[in-house]
């Protein structure tokens, strides 16, 4: 499976979890998601400046 296929199949994956929850429910998961992906931009970063350093 590509990394494409991946991303596609987590998002609807996504998708169909979220159609399960209540307005409320979503709103946390996605606040969540939301945290997490401010998490893997500060790690890229961070995994960047340790590179440009060696």
């Amino acid at each position: 499976m590509s990394s494409a296929e991946i991303a596609k199949q987590i998002h609807e994956d996504v998708d169909q979890i979220l159609k399960g929850l209540s307005i409320k429910d979503q709103e946390i998961v996605l606040k969540e998601a939301h945290n997490i992906v401010e998490s893997l931009k500060r790690i890229e970063q961070i995994t960047s400046k340790v590179k440009a350093q060696a």
